[in-house]
C-alpha cells in the first residue's frame, strides 16, 4: 500500500508496536513522489497482558516472550538496513518491571524502547488514519481498540480536540470477566454494563455531531469486519482499508457471538482467527457500546495505525520539519503550553534563537562523533526546552525552575515521548542554579552518555538565557571561530551595552565549564567568549573522548548497569 507523504526521505524505517495483546512490524520507506511502501510486515501474537502477576510485574514467562519476539523482528528490520523505532504501550508501561527488560531487550537486540503514554498512543495512530484515509480536515472520531486500552481522539486534520485512554482492552476484559473462556449471560451484562460505566464520562467530549466521520483501526475492528464482509457481503476482504461498517450489524454481529459463547465455537461458526477467537466478544463490545455513547452509525475501518503513525512521525523528524511550521502537532501543543502559563513568548523565541545558533556551532565541534540525526532529534528538544524554559513562572517566581520541570515532565506535551519529555524538562531544569550531577536527583537512572547529553542541552540553555540576561535581545547571533582556543564571537544590538549579559556569564561560569568542558574566559572588550581545553590526567581524558557509539556496542554485548556508573 502506498500513502501520501509531504517529505521525500529516503532509507527504510522499521516501527515495532509492543501492544497487550500483539507485537508488530513494518519496515516501510519513503519513494521519491513521497510515498510510503510497506516494505515488510510481521505479526506475534504474546498476550503480554495475561502475564501481569498481582505484584504488578510482568511475569519471567512474559518477559522472555517479549524479548524472543523483538530479537526476531529486529533481524528483519536489520535486513533491510532500517532505523528501528519501537514503542510500548499498555500492559509494557504498567508492569513495574519494564525498566529491567527494556534494558535486557537493548542489551540483547540493540532495541531502544520508548514508552508512550495513552494520550501519545492516540495522537500517533490518528496520524496513521490520516495517511489511510482521504480525510484531510474533516472532523473526525477515531478509535483504536488495544489489548489493554483504548484510545479515542476528536479531531480535525492536524488539530486535536480531544484525546483520552481508557483501560478498556480485548485482553484485559477477557481475562477479568470470562475467567473460564465462555460467556454466560451474568458475565456477558456485566461486560458491558463495565464498558458503559466507563465510556459515558466521556460523552460529554465526545458529543453527537461533532464528527462526520468515524474511524476504528486495531485488530478487533478488522476482525469484526472481515466478519461482517464474508455474512453481509459474501466475500472475503483482501485490505480492510475504508470498508463501512454499520453499527446496527456490528449489534447483531455481537449477539450472535454472546450465542455462541465459547472461543472454539465462534472460531468455528464466523471463521475467526484462532488467536483472537477468545477476545473478539469483548473487543466487539467496546465497538458497540462506544458506538451507543458517542452517537455512532457507521465506522469506517482502516489498516493503518500505531505502527503506521510511528512510521510517518519518523520521518517527520529526520526530515527535520521545523516546530513552528503551520499543522505541526507538536508545536501547537508546545504553543498551547505557552499560552496556558502566560510565556513571555518574546523572551522565549529569543532564547530559543540563540541557543540553537549556539547548538549549531558547538555540536559538531565538540562532540564530532555523535550521529547526525540523534543531533538533529537533540535539537528539536533544545527548542521546546527554550520555549518552554519558563513556564514554571506560572507557579511561583520563586525557584520556577523547578516547577517548570514537573510542568513538562507531567504535561501533555503531545508528539513527545515519556523519555523526550523528561529529557526536556531536565534541561529546563538545569538551566539555573545548581548544575546536573551524575546520577543524583531527577537524574538518577540515566546512563553516563544521556548524562552527558543532558548536560551538554542544560549548558546551551543556560548559556542562551544568559547572553539574554537584560531581556532586550542585546546579543542578536553568535558566530564560532576555531582553533586551539576556539572563540564563541557575539554579535551586539547595535547602540547597547552587553555588559548585564558578560556579569551573568561570569556568575555561570561554573556549570557552563563543567557543561561544554571548557575553561571559559569572557573577553567583554572584544564580544567574546573563550574556550580553552581543560587538561585533565591522560587516562581521565582517554575516558571522557569515549563515544556514544562505544557505550552502546558495550550495552548490546550486555555490559551493566554497574559498570557505566563506574565510567
Amino acid at each position: 500500500m502506498y500513502v501520501r507523504s509531504s517529505t521525500g526521505h529516503a532509507g527504510a524505517v522499521a516501527a515495532i508496536d509492543i501492544g497487550s495483546n500483539s507485537i508488530h512490524l513494518i519496515v516501510a520507506r519513503m519513494d521519491k513522489a513521497g510515498h510510503l511502501e510497506v516494505l515488510d510486515t510481521d505479526k506475534i501474537s504474546v498476550r503480554l497482558g495475561e502475564f501481569l502477576m498481582p505484584d504488578g510485574n510482568m511475569s519471567v514467562e512474559g518477559q522472555k516472550r517479549a524479548l524472543k519476539t523483538i530479537i526476531h523482528m529486529a533481524k528483519i528490520a536489520n535486513a533491510y538496513g532500517a532505523v528501528i523505532r519501537a514503542v510500548a504501550t499498555h500492559s509494557f508501561r504498567e508492569a513495574k518491571n519494564h525498566q529491567a527488560l527494556m534494558d535486557e531487550i537493548f542489551a540483547k537486540a540493540g532495541v531502544k524502547i520508548e514508552l508512550i503514554d495513552g494520550v501519545e498512543e492516540a495522537r500517533l495512530v490518528y496520524l496513521g488514519m490520516r495517511y489511510a484515509l482521504p480525510i484531510e480536515t474533516m472532523p473526525c472520531l477515531g478509535m483504536d481498540i488495544g489489548g489493554g486500552s483504548t484510545e479515542f481522539i476528536l479531531a480535525r486534520g492536524e488539530h486535536i480536540k480531544f484525546v483520552t485512554s481508557v483501560k478498556l482492552g480485548a485482553v484485559t476484559l477477557t481475562a477479568n470477566h470470562f475467567k473460564k473462556k465462555v460467556a454466560t449471560p451474568a458475565t456477558i451484562r456485566k461486560l458491558h454494563d463495565y464498558i458503559n460505566l466507563r465510556l459515558e464520562p466521556f460523552g460529554g467530549q465526545i458529543k453527537k455531531g461533532s464528527f462526520k466521520k468515524a474511524i476504528a483501526s486495531s485488530g478487533t475492528a478488522k476482525a469484526v469486519a472481515s466478519i461482517h464482509s464474508r455474512l453481509f457481503r459474501k466475500r472475503v476482504l483482501a485490505d480492510e482499508n475504508g470498508y463501512k461498517l454499520p453499527v446496527k450489524d456490528i449489534k447483531v454481529l455481537v449477539s450472535a457471538m454472546e450465542r455462541l459463547k465459547s472461543p472454539k465455537r465462534i472460531r468455528e461458526v464466523l471463521g475467526v482467527d484462532a488467536s483472537r477467537a477468545d477476545i473478539i466478544l469483548a473487543g466487539a463490545a467496546i465497538m458497540l457500546e462506544a458506538s451507543r455513547v458517542f452517537g455512532v452509525k457507521e465506522w469506517t475501518i482502516t489498516s493503518f495505525g500505531l505502527r503506521e503513525g510511528v512510521v510517518v512521525d519518523s520521518y517527520r523528524r529526520m526530515a527535520g520539519e521545523r516546530l513552528g511550521r503551520t499543522g505541526d502537532v507538536r508545536w501547537d501543543s508546545v504553543r498551547q503550553v505557552a499560552e496556558q502559563c502566560s510565556i513571555d513568548t518574546k523572551q522565549a523565541e529569543h532564547v530559543s534563537k540563540l541557543a540553537l545558533e549556539i547548538f549549531d556551532k558547538l555540536a559538531n565541534h565538540l562532540h564530532p562523533a555523535q550521529a547526525k540525526d540523534e543531533w538533529l532529534g537533540d535539537r528539536e528538544l533544545l527548542r521546546v526546552a527554550a520555549w518552554l524554559h519558563e513556564a514554571g513562572k506560572f507557579i511561583s517566581q520563586s525557584s520556577y525552575h523547578k516547577h517548570t520541570y514537573y510542568l513538562i515532565n507531567n504535561g501533555r506535551i503531545m508528539g513527545f515521548t515519556q523519555e523526550e519529555r523528561h529529557l526536556i524538562a531536565l534541561a529546563g531544569l538545569y538551566h539555573r542554579k545548581a548544575a546536573p550531577k551524575f546520577d543524583q536527583g531527577e537524574l538518577a537512572g540515566l546512563h553516563k552518555p544521556e548524562f552527558e547529553r543532558i548536560e551538554f542541552l542544560a549548558g546551551i540553555l543556560r548559556l542562551a538565557v544568559a547572553l539574554n540576561r537584560s531581556r532586550r535581545g542585546t546579543v542578536t547571533g553568535v558566530s564560532l571561530k576555531r582553533g586551539a582556543a576556539p572563540e564563541l564571537r557575539l554579535k551586539i544590538r547595535e547602540g547597547i551595552d552587553p555588559l548585564v549579559e558578560f556579569q551573568q556569564v561570569e556568575r555561570e561560569k561554573e556549570p557552563l565549564e563543567k557543561a561544554f568542558k571548557w575553561q571559559i574566559l569572557a573577553d567583554y572588550e572584544r564580544r567574546v567568549l573563550r574556550g580553552i581545553r581543560r587538561r585533565v590526567v591522560k587516562k581521565k581524558a582517554s575516558k571522557r573522548k569515549r563515544s556514544s557509539a562505544k557505550f552502546a556496542e558495550k550495552l548490546i554485548k550486555g555490559s551493566t548497569r554497574r559498570t557505566s556508573k563506574k565510567k
